[in-house]
């Protein structure tokens, strides 16, 4: 009985434990803000005890909570396929051009979703690639914000994923 009462404590406290760590960022900072105007955000924090900017070479390491969140939430495999894919320009203002070549026929569905994953479906569209082909895609109707711009094949696996940069002029 007294096993059964110790394994009973056991199994609730980890319970409890499991559930109450969190990996939110945080800063402890005097004083700070958020600011936008034609187009343009600045964000700022007074106070951050700890930011420093190393460069070597071609990498560069940032400190501090005032990074942006270039995160994506899932596991996604890239299949390997014998495709070739360049979109420009990035970043665009009104206009954004998705080339595709391929050596044999293939069936790509092209995407964009906003950060919060959301499919802006007006831009969605299937392509069949045979050679060498261009999607043009105005985006002059759409927010300055960073968007995501997906390739898949017709099984919905993923080919390729890009961050397109939304810009005014």
């Amino acid at each position: 009985m007294k096993n059964l009462l110790v394994l009973g404590i056991m199994v609730f406290s980890f319970g409890i434990a499991s559930h109450a760590q969190s990996l939110d960022r945080q800063v402890i900072g005097s004083t700070g803000g958020y600011e936008e105007q034609g187009g343009y955000s600045l964000s700022f924090t007074v106070g951050e005890p700890v930011v420093e900017t190393a460069i070597t070479g071609s990498l560069l390491l940032t400190q501090g909570f005032q990074q942006p969140d270039d995160i994506t939430v899932g596991i996604n495999d890239v299949v390997k396929l014998e495709m070739n894919y360049s979109i420009f320009p990035n970043p665009t203002a009104n206009q954004l051009t998705v080339q595709l070549s391929a050596d044999e026929v293939v069936e790509v569905y092209i995407s964009l979703h906003d950060m919060l994953g959301k499919e802006l479906s007006q831009l969605n569209r299937t392509v069949l690639v045979d050679g060498v082909t261009q999607q043009h895609y105005d985006l002059s109707n759409l927010a300055a914000a960073n968007y995501m711009l997906t390739l898949s094949d017709k099984k919905g696996n993923l080919l390729g994923q890009f961050k397109i940069q939304k810009l005014t002029y």
